[in-house]
């Protein structure tokens, strides 16, 4: 208890559970879980075993877990019904787990609580609406809307409910004690709640972020280079011990103790160690990590790809990442390759759209048929594979541009043809035009190619549909996002491009697609 604070008694040992945004890690393969700590009610020796599981939260002495049939799994203290009572039935996408409660997403992007409800966390879950975030703590839950709008209910003890920020687009949300930090579509960080640490007022407000977490009274924030900040209580150094080097791609957090995951899927611990909280902590890869009172969950990283090949690899565009927006409108889009290429679009009405958890509970742009981003530097390969995630929503039986060059001639191009045709235009006005038959486009897929200087070999969601001969005049020069000079324009969604300077093998185009296909969800 701290001067100020309005905490009764009873949350006086309160679990601070962090629960990411997202439904499960980046890449969704299926894996097995990982429990360590603490063991008082089950929580760690009655893990489930198998390697089916594509998501896994922690509450105060309990856990969930979604596998990958999308049924949930549930294990540990069950004193309100918060493990018997879980969903039988159904398919979900997200879950969060409180002190004596529970909640989850739906397939369908509408919200399911049980447990304890003696502040409403259960009779108060919304009922209209979808959702693409959750996250719970002692007796209250917030959740993110399919708008990027932040909702909360349930217990309000320091304004957690009705402070909640009432304007911007989130993408994440974690909830501590009686705080909670958010994500905006931008980067930038929002808190609320009570502040007896500084756990709010020290919240950055510099910087990039791509993930967060909230401990007790302590916060954590991911940068988009891959460094971990953390502020707030530090009773047992899980602030002041935060590792200090870049490389994180994940981060968690238990009440005194916090984590984070190496880009090589090693898991890092700090805080109390009261349990094995910290030594305890497995070796081995994982994707994703979670923090209950004295213990914590955390994914192995599974069959499936967390990350695209990386040699050649020239241009990296994706949705979750690099990207500049205001008022929902995308001005900037920053190449993840390390090659320095920049998307950008200065004109307000010629931005596309962010649109947050539109697939798989991540985000993609959105380009409603008159919007585009300019590519600084041109990216200009001689031999290429490209891959795209996304989805034609051209309803008419006409064109929807994917890429484009920066002038008037028809050559370099790659887009939807219709409502199930893909066409490439290489370089030259006459050389060569292809168009595949690839399948529904106006579902989201995969959508790629391979060019070796000879033969352009055409895939959809991995599977080969078409293979053309052919000699290039030069070097497939592309300028624009959404556009062909800027005036012939995509309607349609795109979450991921990736770009390499060579045509992949087919054991590296099979592991770029595993991987865009297991983050996405996709058949």
């Amino acid at each position: 208890m701290h001067a100020g604070s309005r905490i009764s008694p009873r949350y006086s040992a309160l679990l601070a559970l962090c629960v990411l945004a997202l439904a499960a890690p980046r890449a969704h393969a299926q894996s097995s879980i990982a429990a360590w700590g603490g063991d008082s009610n089950g929580q760690v020796s009655a893990t489930p075993t198998g390697d089916n599981f594509i998501a896994v939260t922690a509450g105060r002495f309990h856990n969930l877990a979604i596998r990958s049939d999308g049924s949930l799994a549930a294990w540990g203290y069950n004193s309100n019904g918060q493990v018997s009572a879980t969903p039988t039935t159904g398919s979900y996408r997200a879950v969060a787990a409180g002190w004596f409660h529970s909640a989850a997403i739906r397939a369908d992007g509408s919200l399911v609580s049980w447990g304890s409800n003696d502040s409403g966390q259960i009779s108060g879950t919304p009922t209209t609406g979808t959702y693409i975030a959750i996250a719970a703590d002692a007796s209250f839950t917030v959740a993110i809307r399919s708008d990027g709008a932040i909702v909360a209910w349930g217990d309000d003890a320091n304004g957690i409910v009705s402070r909640r920020p009432t304007s911007g687009v989130y993408t994440a949300v974690a909830a501590g004690l009686f705080h909670c930090i958010a994500l905006r579509s931008d980067g930038s960080l929002a808190s609320w709640g009570y502040d007896g640490w500084g756990q709010v007022s020290n919240t950055p407000t510099a910087g990039r972020y791509i993930a967060v977490a909230a401990g007790y009274e302590h916060s954590l924030a991911l940068t988009s280079d891959g460094i971990v900040l953390a502020w707030g209580q530090d009773t047992s150094g899980e602030v002041s011990r935060a590792p200090t080097t870049s490389g994180f791609v994940a981060i968690g957090s238990g009440q005194f103790h916090s984590m984070a995951i190496r880009s090589d899927g090693s898991i890092v611990s700090w805080g109390e160690d009261s349990t094995g909280q910290v030594s305890g902590t497995p070796a081995g890869a994982f994707t994703s990590v979670s923090g209950g009172l004295i213990h914590s969950v955390a994914l192995r990283r599974g069959s499936g790809a967390s990350t695209p090949p990386g040699t050649g690899l020239l241009l990296w565009l994706r949705a979750d990442a690099g990207v500049t927006s205001s008022g929902g409108q995308v001005s900037r889009w920053l190449d993840q390759s390390g090659n320095g290429f920049v998307a950008s679009m200065t004109v307000a009405a010629r931005q596309p759209a962010f649109a947050g958890g539109a697939l798989n509970g991540l985000p993609v742009l959105r380009f409603s048929g008159a919007q585009s981003l300019g590519l600084a530097p041109f990216v200009s390969p001689t031999r290429f594979t490209v891959l795209v995630v996304g989805k034609n929503s051209n309803t008419a039986e006409t064109f929807s541009m994917i890429l484009g060059p920066g002038g008037n001639a028809p050559n370099n191009q790659l887009r939807w043809e219709n409502g199930s045709q893909a066409l490439f235009v290489g370089t030259g006005n006459n050389l060569p035009v292809i168009t595949s038959n690839v399948g529904n486009t106006r579902a989201y897929h995969t959508l790629s190619a391979t060019y070796d200087g000879s033969t352009m070999n055409v895939y959809y969601n991995g599977a080969a549909r078409s293979s053309s001969t052919f000699t290039t005049t030069g070097p497939w020069t592309l300028a624009q996002i959404g556009a062909w000079y800027s005036t012939y324009f995509m309607n349609g969604d795109v979450a991921e491009i990736l770009m390499y300077d060579h045509a992949l093998s087919g054991a590296d185009l099979s592991s770029a697609t595993s991987y865009l296909r297991s983050k996405y969800n996709l058949p």
